[in-house]
């Protein structure tokens, strides 16, 4: 059986449309039944809810307002946001996937109805997608209609477009992360383009595919590309076969046209690709790698039976992204594949060869970018098993005795193995569920064997089964009494309350002209985003890509802001940190919470959210006359990184040639008191180790006491600090306030391979003359073994701090406006002084000093800044996305060869008709 040649009847062909329409909307309205009868929307409540409806919303207003300038002469849209985190370039959150553009058309409120909406369509194009791969299959028939003993039906096609559309991943990936259904859309029709050529029939489909695969997701188009390309390799021999003249010659002509089509797909769509791809090459995803486990093998021998035994069963994670959980009509159709059908040899190496990916930590590793070993590809499992139904549903109603006796055992040994695994790995009722179903399954379609029912009733009874099993296996996955995946999302309408709830609400009723930030204590839980939300300027970003200065100096001095990789939550309330990054307002929901130098101001909060006002606010484009190499910066102890800031700017050994004439600094004059805090030998469920501690219940806790000082900030250090879990977390409590963190372990996909830790204890460290002592608790959300090396005090003086800052802010840009795509100010300097703008360091940004341009340099790792001689200056920043231009004229260019090959295409076609006309005449 070859997978190329079968046939679908014109009349099924013109219908499999409608069908599926009918077909996809009775599975979706019984799969998606427990999110009505709970009252929930599809919106997660941390991906969901803390970036794609924020993202999606932004979207809307940020076309909306596009359009309005271009309809006023400013054909320039907004590329620079100060509320994203700590100021991005829009394409930071912008995703361009063709259906978020519906956006611009729904105003802000119904956004979240928009996002459910747009999830369905996901799904449902998705199904029709995997339809039209399907249908192309009756072009090859012509050429060897005797090799496949089945025609593809319109029962078979819908069979496979449900196990493809309902499969575990899209159930719980795709609706956690709704852009991950985009390769679902676009891998068929890739697929599809890439037979047209082949064929030679078509060359325009082609390109477009490839566009609209790295518009979508340049990630997942990478995983596509490596598929296409795998696919090609395993076509080739057959389409060399049916060349009648010299094979060489056509290897060397398709490949050429493959590449050619393929580069000029990837020129189409340079004008979003080239900045995505020049942001993430500067990011701190490529130097980061959670990966340290052997890629040869799985230190979990649990994973090499995971993959069977979940490959019908619903809602389990076979690990790290592996969501199979198929209709279970595969598990026959593969034992028909390999053991009874003797074709489809292009169908058998591509599922080995995925089926090795899956056995070796390797595959994983690969397709995720070599960052880390992650099965997001599983989506091309699901076409492949898709499409083996679609072809071989029909051989149940031809299967030999022996065929049939081979798929009893086989459902048997299944059932044991999954008795086996709900003995063993718990979820049991997901396992009997599974062994349940392929027993019904078998046992229904081994009757109608012994029955000899026709070929048309046992296609209607493998649809009637994958029907039965989608939905059996959506409703395991998100009832409340089984998986109870609806309990992670949001009310319906309710995706917004979080950030109405949010104490970063009463920023909204802040009148400040000047530029200011705003950090908010305990900005976690999916709320990073609320400045974009709201509007406002602050600190926190929940996103896959941070800044890179941001995310190394948070590193380099132990602040616990930094939550992973893709979570910046705050600055701990870390008084230089606040300053230098203009932080001028800090919000808690306590009334001890709040960091060093800030007072409350009663008019701006309310009765549960208190807002303190920095006393010693800088504001944008401080300057200082000392610089500090990054060299002689990374020397120093993380404490002391910080308080250097204090006296000079951190500037990078290359750039010292630039600051020839700025006075040195090696250190910080600031001298810091060391208090151990002896690590106790145990309390109350938690037992003392040789290397840490064993904690034998959840929320078990250790105490330190501490002594205050007045004129010091007391921070609490903890080193060496690791947990036997992937991923926990630990909480350091002190009066009102309560810090988390979290431990990852250095194979966790969002790792910052960190162990060393320093808590501000904030407020409570001030002290006064009553009240000289102080206590810490540390407590551990779960049980487990966790090592810690030590754990001390450490009191940073704060006696001259004010003066410090206030000479960092004395001659700082002055009149400062934001424009719309930049900043403008004035500068006076008595001296020539290093000036750092409180941006993060980014490409695209130029600075222009009395209209001539200066090179701006990477300033105290996270900013930008640049040396400033002396006198008066006028200062104006602008921002250009970098390749933006370079990348809209290449797909201008792109474009316009695309059209001269659709004309030219045109032109031949009709010259075809043309021809046969004359010939019919003639």
């Amino acid at each position: 059986m070859d997978l190329k040649d079968t046939a679908v009847r014109p009349p099924e062909k013109r219908s499999v449309f409608l069908w599926y329409s009918l077909l996809f909307f009775a599975a979706a309205g019984l799969i998606f039944l427990p999110f009505a009868l709970t009252g929930k929307g599809f919106v997660y409540k941390v991906d969901g809810a803390s970036q794609y409806i924020v993202y999606l919303r932004y979207m809307g207003t940020w076309l909306r307002n596009w359009f309005r300038d271009i309809l006023h002469g400013n054909f320039v849209p907004v590329m620079y946001d100060f509320s994203i985190g700590m100021g991005d370039d829009i394409n930071a959150i912008i995703r361009f996937h063709p259906l978020d553009f519906l956006a611009v058309f729904v105003p802000e409120r119904y956004t979240e109805y928009l996002y459910d909406v747009i999830l369905l369509i996901r799904y449902y194009l998705s199904g029709l997608s995997f339809c039209a791969f399907a249908l192309y299959w009756d072009r090859s028939r012509r050429s060897a209609p005797d090799v496949l003993p089945y025609r593809i039906r319109t029962v078979n096609v819908l069979s496979g477009s449900l196990i493809y559309v309902f499969g575990g991943y899209m159930l719980q990936r795709v609706m956690n992360h709704p852009t991950y259904a985009s390769p679902f859309i676009v891998l068929p029709l890739l697929l599809l383009a890439a037979e047209y050529v082949f064929e030679g029939s078509g060359f325009l489909l082609f390109p477009l595919m490839c566009a609209l695969g790295f518009i979508s997701n340049y990630y997942f188009m990478y995983i596509c590309s490596i598929a296409l390309f795998v696919y090609v390799l395993l076509r080739l021999p057959s389409f060399l076969r049916a060349q009648s003249g010299g094979k060489i010659r056509a290897f060397f002509c398709l490949a050429g046209r493959m590449a050619s089509l393929y580069l000029l797909g990837l020129g189409l769509s340079l004008v979003t690709l080239l900045p995505t791809i020049l942001r993430y090459l500067d990011s701190y995803r490529t130097s980061q790698s959670s990966t340290r486990q052997n890629l040869l093998f799985y230190t979990d021998p649990r994973r090499y039976a995971a993959w069977l035994i979940n490959l019908i069963a619903p809602f389990v994670s076979s690990g790290n992204g592996t969501n199979l959980n198929f209709a279970v009509t595969v598990f026959p159709v593969l034992i028909l594949l390999f053991f009874a059908c003797r074709k489809l040899r292009v169908m058998k190496r591509l599922l080995l060869a995925e089926l090795i990916c899956l056995l070796v930590p390797a595959g994983g590793y690969v397709m995720a970018g070599f960052n880390n070993e992650n099965n997001r590809w599983m989506f091309l499992i699901a076409l492949t098993l898709g499409m083996a139904v679609v072809f071989l549903a029909d051989a149940f109603a031809q299967m030999s005795r022996r065929t049939g006796i081979l798929l009893a055992v086989s459902c048997l040994v299944y059932v044991a193995a999954a008795g086996a695994a709900a003995l063993s790995m718990g979820k049991k009722q997901f396992y009997i569920i599974a062994a349940a179903e392929l027993t019904a399954c078998t046992a229904f379609l081994l009757f109608l064997r012994y029955r000899k029912a026709a070929v048309r009733t046992m296609r209607v009874a493998v649809l009637a089964c994958t029907f039965v099993s989608v939905t059996v296996n959506g409703a395991a996955t998100y009832l409340p009494s089984q998986g109870n995946m609806v309990a992670r999302c949001t009310g319906f309408g309710k995706a917004y309350q979080r950030y109405r709830r949010n104490a970063a609400r009463v920023l909204g009723g802040i009148e400040d002209d000047s530029f200011w930030r705003a950090d908010l204590a305990g900005m976690k839980n999916g709320r990073e985003n609320a400045g974009i939300y709201f509007g406002y300027n602050g600190v926190s970003m929940y996103n896959s890509i941070l800044h890179t200065g941001l995310i190394e100096t948070m590193l380099a001095e132990d602040n616990i802001g930094l939550d992973a990789i893709t979570h910046m939550q705050d600055l701990d309330g870390r008084f230089v940190s606040e300053a230098l990054a203009g932080v001028k307002y800090y919000v808690s929901r306590g009334e001890g919470i709040r960091p060093w130098g800030f007072s409350e101001d009663p008019q701006l909060g309310t009765k549960r959210i208190r807002v303190y006002v920095n006393d010693n606010a800088l504001p944008m484009g401080v300057s200082c006359g000392a610089v500090i190499s990054r060299s002689d910066y990374e020397a120093l102890d993380p404490v002391r990184r910080e308080l250097v800031k204090l006296h000079a700017m951190v500037v990078e050994d290359a750039d010292l040639e630039q600051a020839g004439s700025f006075a040195r600094v090696t250190d910080a004059p600031e001298k810091i008191l060391t208090a151990d805090a002896p690590l106790p030998e145990g309390e109350k469920n938690i037992t003392r180790t040789d290397t840490g501690y064993r904690v034998k219940k959840r929320r078990a806790s250790l105490s330190f006491s501490y002594e205050k000082k007045q004129g010091y900030v007391c921070m609490l250090r903890l080193e060496g600090l690791t947990a036997d879990r992937k991923e926990t977390k630990i909480s350091v409590l002190s009066g009102q306030m309560q810090k988390d963190i979290n431990l990852r372990s250095a194979d966790q996909t969002y790792t910052l391979g960190r162990e060393d830790y320093l808590i501000d204890l904030m407020a409570q460290s001030e002290g006064t003359a009553g009240d000289r002592s102080g206590e810490v608790t540390v407590r551990f959300r779960d049980k487990g073994t966790y090592d810690l090396a030590s754990a001390s005090f450490l009191y940073i003086p704060v006696t001259e701090a004010e003066d410090d800052l206030a000479a960092l802010g004395e001659y700082a840009m002055t009149d400062t406006v934001q424009t719309r795509n930049g900043m403008t100010g004035t500068l006076r300097l008595p001296e020539d002084r290093w000036v750092m703008f409180q941006i993060p360091w980014q490409a695209g940004w130029t600075l222009y000093v009395d209209g001539e341009t200066v090179p701006l340099r990477r300033t105290d790792i996270s900013y930008m800044g640049a040396p400033v001689t002396a006198g008066d200056h006028e200062i104006r920043l602008v921002y250009m996305t970098p390749g933006l231009k370079a990348g809209a004229l290449a797909s201008a260019v792109c474009l316009v060869l695309w059209i001269f090959l659709a004309v030219l295409t045109l032109r031949r076609r009709s010259g075809k008709k043309r021809l046969r006309k004359e010939n019919a005449l003639m």
